[in-house]
């Protein structure tokens, strides 16, 4: 039976993706070219705990005086969700969403790594550009929040993915 490690790695590879592995840390780095924006990934594995969490980081940064509006925006978004969160470092204003996947009795399958990474880029591509119409532009967190809900109807789609069988499951 594979590790989570090799699990994750045999994705990447098998998908064609450009990455980095240090499996002495147990850590992922990849980048996802998005609509709105290019992130990078960060694959965190605990294997004492048999947990895959991963990270999308926002390429930029939110502004001290912006960090307030943002958090609401986030909280809002957060909301629902059926799986995984957005996260806002206060003291440095990074922005990251992160989902993990605990895999103690069996071997982290493709369509589980797959579906970790298609939630996660997928739901901070759809919040994204309405965070940074708050941060850069002159829109209400309100506002951004149903503009970005409205656009990509995320609580059905995810709801969709979710049930899915692997096969079901959108390509990258």
């Amino acid at each position: 039976m594979k590790n989570i490690f090799e699990s994750f790695c045999s994705f990447l590879d098998e998908d064609n993706w450009r990455y980095r592995a240090d499996e002495d840390q147990s850590v992922i780095k990849f980048g996802i070219q998005g609509e709105t924006a290019d992130f990078d990934c960060y694959v965190d594995i605990k294997p004492d705990r048999y947990l895959c969490i991963l990270y999308v980081i926002a390429p930029n940064r939110v502004p001290p005086l912006k960090r307030t509006q943002a958090a609401e925006f986030l909280t809002r978004a957060n909301y629902g969700l059926i799986l995984g969160c957005f996260e806002l470092d206060m003291d440095d204003g990074e922005i990251r969403y992160r989902t993990s996947v605990q895999v103690e009795d069996s071997e982290m399958s493709q369509a589980m790594v797959k579906t970790i990474i298609n939630v996660s880029f997928g739901t901070m591509e759809r919040y994204y550009s309405g965070l940074m119409s708050i941060i850069y532009g002159d829109v209400t967190v309100m506002e951004a929040i149903k503009v970005s809900e409205k656009r990509y109807d995320i609580k059905a789609k995810l709801q969709k993915l979710l049930e899915s069988s692997p096969d079901d499951l959108p390509e990258e």
